[in-house]
């Protein structure tokens, strides 16, 4: 790996046509002295920590083909004279700090097929000579702050396939109709501009269209039905826009789509039917519109699936089962009119993290078999019509995070495992009909007081406002009063001893007797009668409810 400078010499190698010094820890700036390299036709810095402009020299070196430059902190404007170099077919100045507007002399660059200038901070429109480079294949202005419209121009660009004029720049107007003429065009990403207006009608219908991102401006009027014409479309991503009516049943047939995002729209009517049968669809989010209808008439044969997020619709009816989807890792159905039961077969969602039924009406118990799902993090179960108990089986799960279970009508006690769940930091079982003591551990200990109020629990930090246990003893208590009763006991043994020797009304020596090889006895001598008594005499006598009397 190369360090340091790149040095002034570098221009005496005038007949070299290669240099790559990409991927290096190159600093300092570029020197003038690279103009003289006059054969040179393939040119990268990229990756290396290069300041100062962009080389003005660069306009002289007329063989050049291939200029890559990015992943530097160059400064300054995009040099006019880059517009000089007419064989240059690829140009790329990405991941700088390059400011200023986008030079039109790049519009002469008539053989020019690649040209990425993101993640910049140039400023004002898109020239529109840019929009007559015939050959241009891929163009990605995003990432900068660009305004203005998109030209009608765009139309000339017949031979383009990816478009990228995202991400934080402003453009405004609406997305031109000629757009929808471009033949090759297969990923055009516009997303988060100012953008307005319809959807063109017939965009899709004459292109490749395999990526199209129009998400996060204020487009409006429906989604145009022959979006996947060409079969090809794998991501439609739509979400954060003013769209309304329908999904189009054709979208439904589309089975190569992967990746689909419409949510926070208003879009209205019933899911398309085949939407619950697209083979390859691993990203499913329709959230925050307005879509209805019962989703768990029909089979769910998503077995690609990974995420799917219903949340903040109308949907109605019984859970949908996805037993068949076993890739499954979030799932959110909150915030709909659900009801019935929680399938069971959730249980077998074994990559599940993320399971939020929340604001349903969902009622019977929780299904124990949740506990089968080890990487749960989220359980969010909150405000529906649950009842029973909570189960043990949840505190088996390893890497519960998040627990909700409040407004419901759950009973019972809390389960004391739950509370030696390690990774349990938050936990709300709010408005219940739980009972009984509050577990005084791990995510219980510092627990919120509107976590755990409208229940009947007691006990815990004083802090949640909950009443002691009134009958109920913790584990020092109860050692304590196991000893006092032990002593009692002992106390109580040995006065009954005293008073069963009192009652022959006679005292007792006690002496040591010899009684076998010298081993000693304590024994108790009746002075009249002589009589031994040993201790051992004495609790038989105890032991078989007789008393010790004078007979021989």
């Amino acid at each position: 790996m190369f360090s340091g400078e790149i040095p002034e010499t570098i221009g005496g190698l005038s007949s070299l046509k290669y240099l790559d010094l990409g991927g290096n820890a190159l600093m300092g700036e570029v020197p003038d002295s690279l103009s003289n390299m006059i054969n040179l036709e393939y040119f990268t810095l990229a990756s290396n920590g290069l300041v100062g402009e962009v080389p003005r020299g660069l306009g002289h070196l007329k063989n050049l083909r291939w200029i890559y430059l990015g992943y530097n902190n160059f400064s300054g404007k995009i040099p006019e004279e880059i517009g000089q170099l007419s064989y240059l077919n690829h140009l790329d100045l990405v991941y700088n700090n390059l400011s200023g507007e986008i030079p039109s002399s790049l519009g002469k660059l008539t053989n020019l097929r690649y040209l990425f200038l993101y993640q910049n901070k140039l400023t004002g429109q898109i020239p529109k000579s840019i929009f007559s480079l015939r050959k241009l294949v891929a163009l990605d202005l995003s990432d900068n702050f660009l305004s203005g419209e998109i030209p009608e121009l765009i139309v000339q660009l017949q031979n383009i396939e990816i478009l990228h004029l995202l991400f934080s720049n402003n453009l405004t107007g609406e997305i031109p109709n000629a757009i929808s003429s471009l033949p090759r065009i297969r990923v055009l990403q516009l997303w988060s501009n100012n953008l307005t207006g319809k959807i063109p009608r017939d965009l899709g219908k004459y292109n490749n269209l395999t990526v199209l991102d129009l998400s996060t401006n204020s487009l409006t009027g429906k989604v145009p039905e022959g979006l996947c014409s060409s079969g090809q479309l794998s991501k439609l991503i739509l979400f954060s826009n003013f769209l309304r009516g329908e999904i189009p049943s054709k979208i439904g047939h589309c089975r190569t789509l992967r990746r689909i995002r419409l949510q926070n729209n208003r879009l209205s009517g019933a899911l398309p039917n085949f939407f619950t049968t697209l083979p390859l669809v691993y990203f499913l989010d329709l959230s925050s519109n307005n879509l209805s209808g019962n989703i768990s008439k029909g089979k769910w044969d998503t077995v690609m699936l990974r995420m799917l997020n219903l949340a903040s619709n109308g949907f109605s009816g019984n859970l949908p089962e996805l037993s068949s989807s076993n890739h499954l890792e979030n799932l959110d159905l909150s915030s709909n009119h659900f009801t019935g039961n929680i399938p069971t077969t959730y249980g077998k969602l074994s990559n599940l993290t993320q399971l939020r039924l929340h604001n349903n009406s969902i009622s019977g118990t929780i299904p124990y078999t949740l506990s089968s799902c080890k990487k749960l993090v989220t359980l969010d179960l909150s405000h529906n019509q649950l009842t029973g108990m909570i189960p043990l089986s949840l505190g088996d799960l390893p890497v519960l995070g998040h627990l909700d279970l409040s407004v419901n009508q759950l009973s019972g006690e809390i389960p004391k495992n739950l509370g030696a769940v390690r990774s349990l930091v938050q936990v709300n079982v709010s408005n219940n009909h739980l009972q009984g003591l509050l577990p005084s551990t791990r995510a219980f200990i510092a627990i919120q007081r509107t976590a755990v109020a409208g229940n009947s629990l007691c006990g815990g930090d004083p802090a949640t406002g909950l009443p002691p246990c009134r009958g109920r003893k913790g584990p020092f208590w109860w050692s304590i009063t196991s000893c006092l009763l032990g002593i009692l006991g002992l106390a109580a043994f040995i006065g009954y001893l005293s008073c069963l020797i009192k009652r022959r009304n006679r005292s007792l020596n006690a002496k040591k007797v010899e009684i076998e090889d010298g081993i000693l006895e304590h024994q108790f001598f009746d002075s009249p009668a002589s009589k031994a008594i040993t201790i051992h005499d004495a609790i038989s006598s105890k032991r078989e409810g007789k008393m010790i009397s004078d007979e021989k």
